[in-house]
């Protein structure tokens, strides 16, 4: 009896301990929303004191709604948070323990949170952590539009790769440096391009960067290296998965995008600012590794063997290229003044690659953002993520100028086939960009050599002024700037005046028949040969193609039998693809190359074709024919736009910036 009546005095004096430590909890917190959060110093707890005590100090409706799921919805261990509407929900992701906020922050920002984080809008009840803890976000007092110098609600959304970006942005780039010329200002006006440019196909979008990554699908498996794989992890920070623009130039995009639908004439303005003023450009490195340094040098001496350009290291100039090994590949486009980051990030050291991210630095956009691209590619808008679709907007032609040079689907500019199958699109492998023609779908996105019309768009822009004596080239040749005695010629042309097929190790001068024959071979290296039918037009037809499939063929069977023989031919490399049946030359001719140096083979048969009566042309032929008569028209309309331009051009002084 004795016993049990300690042990009732006992659990009575517990109990009234309890009810008083409450009491007395109630009478504090009254005096701490009196006197503010700072009035008294906090007593330190650990975690699970911290959750035990913040859940006991709840209402008791508050605390059943977290301690007990409601019966319309599935029981599970998932904790409840606040919405911030007076209702709870289901949090995604589980969490271990209630977060408390810190009291030893500022009283002003610490009171916003708190209200925002009370059920009923912040009109009493308890606080709920709903996220957990985000990086340390990349803030510049400068960063606001307006100029208030308030960080915009975008700065606390980009990941910790995004954050080591702006760092390397900032400390090696002095455009960035410069008040109100700060990346993150590039990236409030992104935000606002982005929405209008869903806006315009009637979607609405809550940007947010960290929300780009993470609903970009898993890439796919097909072998393939362009910037967007490498990129992948700062994809939301940059234009056009590799482009580091500049405040003027999304400006000018988000007013050419505002008049959009208005009626303008096609003109061609003179933007000097971003072009090179000397031929020598200075570079440094900014990583000492040698490899690392060969892998560059590889690339700015394929641009120096093509063009007049010339790149000195650590040359005099306030203006230079600083190359750096970062997060990526990436590159701002033109020069921007003073020191100008070029990333060649970890995977990026391809030749193509290092080639495509110096032609961003000298002036060029990407090859699929020209004005003229409806000729050549589809954009499938539907299958784009609304909001990263401002990635496939193109140029305005007042922007750009293209010296009446043509479209090239096998530029090293040219989006590859990683992002024409996953690039912004809302499904894994779903194409987002298609080639009219769809024999050139392995062509686009090369990343081996700069084709024929890079060199040629780069060579109008700075080098027309080298050779004063003009030469007869034929083919779409034009005089070398490196050689002015000679002719520039296109791949599979050769001679003095691009008059001959190219020289190679089996190159072969064939002539058609009335019979077919057989074209065949297996040998490594480059071939070319060049078949003809003088007086008419070949009819030809691909039998067998084994190479090593890729997503982008490296080793391939090219050929080229459309009228402009300067731009790059379809390539043929995996099994299954469309090899076109039987086709006919629009020339009295058809250039055929064959590279490989590990394995590789093809077998096509060739023929004279005279005529050919309407009746027996299939379906897919007459389709063909059309396509091919509009191609036919918009290369010819852009040979005359280039001669009238180049009777015009006098000097180097008045080209514009460079081309896509």
């Amino acid at each position: 009896m004795i016993i049990a009546l300690l042990l009732l005095g006992k659990d009575c004096a517990q109990l009234f301990s309890v009810k008083y430590e409450l009491r007395v909890g109630e009478r504090q917190r009254f005096v701490d929303r009196r006197r503010g959060p700072s009035s008294r110093p906090r007593q330190a707890f650990s975690r699970e004191e911290n959750s035990r005590r913040q859940v006991a100090n709840r209402p008791v409706e508050s605390r059943r709604a977290i301690d007990r799921p409601s019966n319309n919805r599935p029981t599970n261990n998932l904790p409840i948070i606040n919405n911030n509407r007076g209702k709870f929900v289901r949090n995604r992701r589980p969490q271990t323990a209630v977060q408390v906020p810190d009291r030893s922050q500022s009283r002003r920002g610490q009171g916003r949170r708190l209200r925002k984080n009370r059920p009923n809008g912040g009109n009493g009840g308890s606080r709920v952590a709903n996220k957990r803890p985000s990086p340390a976000p990349f803030t510049n007092r400068r960063s606001s539009p307006s100029g208030n110098g308030r960080s915009t609600p975008l700065s606390r959304n980009f990941g910790p790769t995004a954050q080591r970006f702006f760092r390397e942005i900032s400390s090696h780039s002095d455009y960035f440096k410069q008040p109100k010329q700060s990346y993150q200002v590039v990236q409030d006006k992104m935000f606002q391009f982005y929405k209008l440019a869903a806006s315009q196909l009637g979607r609405t979008i809550d940007y947010n960067p960290l929300r780009v990554t993470s609903e970009l699908p898993k890439l796919t498996e097909k072998e393939d290296s362009t910037e967007y794989r490498l990129n992948r992890n700062i994809l939301s920070v940059l234009f056009e998965t590799d482009v580091v623009l500049t405040v003027d130039q999304i400006d000018k995009m988000t007013t050419s995008l505002k008049g959009r639908n208005r009626r303008r004439k096609r003109k061609v303005i003179s933007e000097t600012v971003y072009r090179w003023r000397s031929l020598t450009i200075p570079y440094r490195f900014s990583y000492t590794d040698a490899s690392w340094q060969r892998a560059v040098r590889n690339g700015i001496q394929h641009w120096e063997q093509q063009t007049c350009l010339r790149f000195q290291e650590n040359g005099a100039g306030k203006d230079y290229l600083n190359f750096i090994r970062g997060e990526g590949c990436y590159s701002s486009v033109g020069r921007i003044g003073g020191s100008q980051t070029v990333s060649i990030g970890d995977g990026c050291e391809i030749l193509g690659i290092v080639a495509h991210e110096i032609g961003h630095s000298i002036g060029f956009w990407h090859e699929q953002s020209r004005p003229d691209r409806e000729s050549y590619i589809t954009i499938e808008k539907q299958a784009i993520i609304p909001i990263t679709i401002g990635n496939f907007d193109k140029r305005d032609p007042s922007e750009v100028n293209t010296y009446g040079i043509s479209y090239d689907v096998g530029s090293v500019m040219h989006y590859g086939p990683t992002e024409s199958l996953d690039a912004f699109s809302v499904r894994p492998g779903q194409t987002t960009i298609r080639t009219r023609d769809t024999k050139y779908a392995t062509t686009i996105g090369q990343r081996d050599e700069l084709s024929f019309i890079d060199v040629k768009q780069a060579n109008a822009v700075y080098c027309s002024q080298i050779c004063r004596r003009k030469l007869n080239c034929k083919n779409g040749g034009y005089e070398d700037p490196n050689n002015c005695q000679r002719c520039k010629c296109p791949d599979g042309m050769g001679g003095t005046l691009c008059d001959r097929v190219q020289q190679s190790s089996c190159e072969g001068e064939l002539k058609a028949t009335n019979r077919w024959r057989t074209l065949s071979s297996a040998q490594a290296g480059k071939c070319y040969w060049r078949i003809t039918a003088k007086g008419a037009k070949v009819r030809f037809e691909v039998m067998r193609t084994e190479y090593i499939c890729r997503a982008t063929c490296s080793a391939y069977l090219e050929i080229k039998y459309k009228i402009d023989v300067a731009k790059t031919g379809y390539r043929l490399c995996c099994d299954g693809t469309e090899r076109g049946g039987q086709l006919v030359s629009w020339n009295d001719f058809i250039l055929v190359k064959h590279t490989h140096f590990a394995f590789g083979s093809f077998s096509l048969r060739y023929k004279i074709e005279r005529r050919q009566a309407p009746s027996t042309i299939s379906t897919s032929a007459r389709q063909q024919s059309d396509s091919a008569r509009l191609s036919s028209q918009s290369e010819h309309r852009d040979e005359n736009i280039r001669k009238v331009h180049l009777k015009k051009v006098s000097g180097i002084a008045d080209a514009p910036v460079v081309k896509q």
